[in-house]
């Protein structure tokens, strides 16, 4: 049964073919490759950046890699507990199949030993709807970029004319990069420390060796205008970490961005992937781009309890 308040969501059964699985034990090459190859791929399943951001964490495998869900994990008075890292937008069960039953499957399955599980899951292999969906926008890029620009808002095409100067460059320093996205949304991201950034630096530097990152600075002429990071996986850009200076927001210098991405990438299987907002301005930014909805969950279970 189930019940919709708050989030909570009350679990069948599990199958009985999927494991608790220590991270130690997590074969890398197949997790890793699950996650490049789900229906929806996500880079923050990666166990690299999982292993950065949200140590300690272990994870639930159907049958022989079949279907896989990562649960990082903290401790509180003694008590353990599943929750949702920092710089982690949303995780869930990754598979190849698409089976709207799986999520269910999972939550039920998470160990008793877990007083409480509350996180974001992606809503791709079905959930209850007692769960709890949260807004995220998406913009499929699979037609010509003149297609694509005709369906910007008349305010995104007006701020446009005005950054027409802007060049864009290959970034270099991912350190520098991060250190302006937290000098400029820092007081905004309460609860994300020093540590946190010190993770994403590694996590990024990380991603760039494997080749899951693409780094942008935004100038015009000698004046540094800004940075965007897109964290990569399978046909997917998450558009995790991008600021302007201040000089760049003066100019607009985040629309000339997003609609550099989307010329760049246009006329290809790639989404991009705004990941918001819960908050007004940034959907209403993102909006001007006429990308798609495509929720995500907020679930809250008690495993203890077997809810």
């Amino acid at each position: 049964m189930v019940h919709g308040k708050d989030g909570i969501v009350f679990l069948p059964r599990p199958l009985s073919n999927i494991k608790y699985i220590k991270r130690e034990n997590i074969d890398e090459d197949r997790w890793n490759g699950l996650i490049s190859e789900s229906v929806v791929s996500i880079a923050y399943g990666y166990t690299w950046y999982l292993d950065q951001m949200c140590s300690p964490w272990d994870a639930l495998i159907l049958g022989d890699y079949e279907a896989i869900m990562p649960l990082p994990h903290k401790k509180k008075y003694g008590l353990k507990y599943v929750y949702q890292p920092r710089f982690i937008q949303q995780l869930g069960v990754f598979s190849k199949v698409q089976d709207t039953d799986l999520t269910k499957q999972f939550l039920a399955a998470i160990p008793a030993k877990f007083v409480l599980a509350e996180f974001f899951i992606n809503a791709h292999f079905g959930l209850h709807k007692s769960a709890i969906p949260r807004r995220n926008m998406v913009l499929y890029l699979d037609q010509p970029y003149e297609v694509l620009f005709q369906q910007f808002s008349k305010d995104a095409k007006k701020n446009l004319r005005k950054t027409e100067d802007v060049v864009f460059k290959k970034g270099e320093d991912i350190s520098a990069s991060i250190d302006l996205y937290k000098k400029v949304y820092g007081s905004l991201n309460q609860g994300i420390s020093d540590w946190h950034y010190t993770q994403l630096k590694k996590a990024c530097e990380i991603a760039h060796e494997n080749g899951k990152l693409m780094h942008t600075t935004f100038w015009e002429k000698d004046v540094f205008l800004g940075m965007g990071l897109l964290l990569c996986s399978g046909n997917r850009m998450h558009n995790f970490c991008a600021a302007p200076t201040e000089e760049g927001r003066k100019k607009d210098v985040m629309h000339a961005y997003i609609n550099h991405i989307i010329k760049t990438h246009a006329n290809s299987p790639w989404i991009l992937d705004f990941e918001g907002s819960e908050l007004d301005s940034v959907a209403y930014f993102f909006g001007k781009f006429n990308p798609v909805e495509e929720p995500y969950l907020h679930v809250k279970t008690y495993p203890i309890l077997g809810l």
